[in-house]
């Protein structure tokens, strides 16, 4: 039977990590850059990325589209905002960037996964 011991290493690690994603998720609507995201942890960029992605098993860049685009989702089945409106407050470069990550990812367009959720009564 092997047993992990956290060292201090690791635990400063796991705090760094929980930290970055918290602020990710609070920070959806700006240009998250590797440089603005480094300057939170106070690591290196190529060793945020290492860290970042064997603690999350997702590369940055990949958890903040996710994030994103789980947002946005919630945005479409709840509230009546234009698409523009969504994308500008997810930190998308364009409505169309918007669109075009929308319909890699869901198979269909923000438009239509809409619907599927509007009750016509």
């Amino acid at each position: 039977m092997t047993t992990v011991f956290w060292n201090s290493a690791n635990y400063l690690q796991l705090g760094r990590m929980q930290a970055i994603i918290s602020f990710i998720q609070r920070n959806l609507g700006q240009h998250l850059s590797i440089e603005l995201l480094v300057s939170q942890v106070g690591l290196s960029p190529t060793h945020l990325r290492r860290v970042f992605l064997e603690a999350t098993g997702s590369p940055i860049h990949q958890f903040i589209i996710h994030l994103r685009l789980r947002k946005a989702r919630e945005f479409l089945m709840t509230t009546q905002m234009p698409l523009i409106q969504i994308s500008t407050a997810l930190g998308f470069n364009s409505e169309s960037h918007f669109i075009a990550v929308f319909k890699r990812a869901h198979s269909t367009t923000p438009a239509r996964y809409r619907k599927m959720f509007v009750r016509d009564d």
